[in-house]
């Protein structure tokens, strides 16, 4: 603590924030509870393999536990023609298309080009619907199976309180002041 007294403090410009080291114990706690977790009933995750052709995918038998709050990683294809169509829809910009519709339909075929790993790039070519908003908050529901905008708008009702008081009383730096007045 000598050579580094502020590596692990909690503070904004000069001020000490809680006690000033809340952060840090925060982090031990949940790295200690993550460590001594005891999974009795954990979501199975599918492993993904590429066949010899690209279109089909094969699930392979060995799977990998997810404990972090997904609740649908790879469900089944049904349908692959046409789901197949609907993502072609999703890429029209004029698509007349119920998106969130189509892409509930479509989120198997999401989840496998995800679960594969291409790069952002090729996602974005393949899903851009799901760089949208809308796109991001269905896939997100589906898969964690919350409502994100609820989540979020029930979540700042109960602290905008405190955020507006912290921008008009806690706030030192000037630039820091006009965002918040903005």
């Amino acid at each position: 603590n000598d050579k580094y007294p502020n590596a692990i403090s909690d503070k904004i410009t000069d001020d000490v924030i809680g006690i000033g080291y809340d952060t840090f114990l925060r982090q031990l706690i949940n790295r200690a509870e993550n460590v001594n977790r005891i999974n009795i009933n954990p979501l199975k995750r599918k492993i993904l393999h590429k066949q010899s052709t690209d279109d089909d995918v094969e699930y392979n038998s060995g799977r990998k536990c997810d404990s972090y709050g997904c609740q649908n990683w790879q469900p089944e294809i049904t349908d692959k023609t046409t789901m197949l169509v609907k993502k072609e829809e999703l890429k029209k910009k004029d698509t007349k298309c119920d998106i969130v519709e189509t892409l509930k339909y479509t989120y198997p075929l999401q989840r496998i080009d995800i679960n594969l790993s291409p790069s952002i790039q090729k996602l974005m070519e393949e899903w851009p619907m799901l760089f949208s908003e809308i796109g991001f908050v269905t896939h997100f529901e589906i898969l964690v199976g919350v409502d994100l905008i609820k989540k979020y708008t029930a979540s700042l009702k109960g602290k905008a309180s405190h955020l507006l008081r912290f921008c008009k009383h806690g706030m030192k730096s000037l630039k820091a002041k006009s965002i918040c007045r903005k």
